[in-house]
């Protein structure tokens, strides 16, 4: 019976070792893959627990909005009843502001922000959240808000809950 082994098996070995190391690559990459999906997990499930304190930072947003910068994008929103918008993430920070009717916010199974006309809260960048409109129709507008605003304003209140 004839081998189907290489002849020369030198010439295996540097193919062997680049796959050994890329497969160990794959495995370091899956373990911080897994540490972040971990993180984000706990700063979701911190935000969903203190979702009053964002109303609060919602309101000094407003406020500053108001006085800084009256004009800015607002990226004004008009939606029929029962307008679902699925559970999605953005890359920045949102000012929700309900301007007219009436809107079920949530951010997981279970937390539920009834929110109505005047109502407002911060959505931080990468946080999983969705809505439905529960009123005939639903005008709301969501601004983008700088990260030193939103650092500082959290800034402010954790010297306040220490006090």
């Amino acid at each position: 019976m004839r081998s189907i082994a290489p002849r020369n098996r030198s010439a295996i070995a540097p193919s062997r070792h680049r796959a050994i190391a890329q497969a160990v690559q794959g495995v370091v990459a899956g373990e911080r893959l897994a540490e972040r999906a971990r993180w984000d997990l706990g700063e979701q499930l911190r935000w969903l627990s203190a979702i009053r304190r964002y109303v609060e930072l919602a309101q000094g947003i407003s406020t500053r909005i108001d006085a800084e910068c009256p004009d800015i994008d607002r990226e004004t929103f008009v939606e029929p009843h029962e307008m679902c918008s699925t559970t999605h993430v953005h890359n920045n920070h949102r000012l929700v502001t309900i301007q007219e009717g009436d809107m079920l916010f949530w951010g997981n199974v279970g937390m539920q922000l009834d929110m109505h006309q005047g109502d407002m809260v911060l959505i931080p960048d990468g946080r999983l959240h969705g809505s439905t409109v529960t009123s005939a129709e639903c005008t709301y507008h969501q601004p983008i808000i700088p990260d030193d605003w939103v650092a500082a304003l959290i800034a402010e209140l954790d010297a306040k809950a220490q006090v």
